[in-house]
């Protein structure tokens, strides 16, 4: 524990005990107090020699290239993944300004009276073929609801994607998605309602579900969007303040 915290404090091999400066030896002492405080615990002396700590900065990187297979057989289930929910579940495949998603509105829906469209994010991997089951879910036992799915391919490993490399900025998503919102019906138009409305009914917001890296993308909601949002669903959301080192933020 004392070799991880002089890590995580000072990025450093943690030496000999006796060869600690004072000034960092009563850092330590006082951290390795606050997480046995913390934890209810008292960490007994000594070390175990079969539990190693990683140290993320300092231990080498051991890295395995992955065969061009692996990169046409991601791109082949994305393919299938993506005809399932086409031919099987009505979704319709649309691109907007360089943004890719998939919708289905069901026919009867009414964006005053039904209930919240979904807007989904998913997070970092395979990207739909990992999520099919989430999917799945939705679109069985919510069907009574719109579903929007934000396709990423900047973190779903398509490296056949154009925009791979070059994946829409914060201004750029939510300026898109925005309108997008507006053109489906989904969220009331500012400009409506400057106007003023008739009868006063006007649609109510989505429910933003987002999964891991996908939390950020509803961040942007919340932070840039928030009149857009009627509910929100964090599946193990990442930290908020990713542009603030070490400050993580725990839901």
């Amino acid at each position: 524990m004392c070799s991880w915290l002089y890590w995580s404090i000072f990025y450093e091999h943690m030496p000999d005990f006796d060869k600690i400066p004072p000034t960092q030896l009563k850092v330590l002492l006082v951290c390795l107090d606050l997480v046995e405080k913390r934890t209810g615990t008292t960490i007994p002396e000594g070390s175990n020699p079969n539990a190693h700590p990683r140290l993320l900065t300092l231990d080498p990187v051991r890295i395995w290239w992955r065969p061009l297979i692996y990169y046409l057989l991601v791109a082949l289930s994305d393919f299938v993944v993506k005809q399932l929910l086409i031919r099987v579940w009505g979704m319709t495949l649309s691109t907007r300004h360089g943004l890719d998603y998939l919708v289905r509105v069901p026919p009867k829906w009414d964006a005053c009276k039904g209930p919240t469209p979904i807007v989904f994010a998913y997070g970092l991997g395979m990207g739909l073929p990992q999520y099919i089951t989430i999917i799945y879910g939705f679109l069985t036992r919510l069907s009574d609801r719109p579903l929007f799915i934000l396709l990423q391919p900047h973190v779903s490993q398509q490296i056949f994607h154009p925009r791979f490399l070059v994946p829409k900025t914060k201004k750029e998503t939510m300026t898109i998605m925005r309108q997008l919102l507006i053109d489906l019906g989904w969220v009331a138009n500012p400009a409506d309602s400057r106007k003023g409305g008739t009868d006063g009914s006007k649609p109510r917001g989505i429910t933003m579900a987002s999964h891991s890296n996908g939390s950020y993308v509803h961040a942007w909601f919340l932070k840039d969007a928030p009149d857009l949002v009627a509910r929100s669903l964090f599946i193990d959301p990442v930290t908020f303040c990713g542009w603030e080192g070490g400050t993580w933020s725990l839901l």
